[in-house]
């Protein structure tokens, strides 16, 4: 979710100024495994301009993190 991802950085276990990989979220801790890739969702509010690469992510995702000038890319 948008909003832990968020808690992350102003925690700074996570830095907003580089690209967040899969790996980044594992490393940090938000999130445990990767199974079958990790999918951002929209819960919560984001105000860090970040850059993801996920496998997926939803509609209200993109949209909630495009609107404050990040990117979501997709890995494969």
């Amino acid at each position: 979710n948008v909003g832990i991802l968020q808690k992350f950085i102003e925690q700074k276990k996570i830095n907003d100024q580089n690209v967040i990989s899969e790996a980044i979220l594992i490393e940090s801790g938000l999130v445990t495994r990767k199974f079958d890739g990790i999918r951002v969702l929209a819960k919560g509010k984001i105000k860090a301009k970040v850059n993801l690469v996920v496998t997926g992510a939803s509609k209200a995702a993109i949209k909630a993190v495009e609107s404050v000038g990040g990117t979501i890319s997709f890995s494969e």
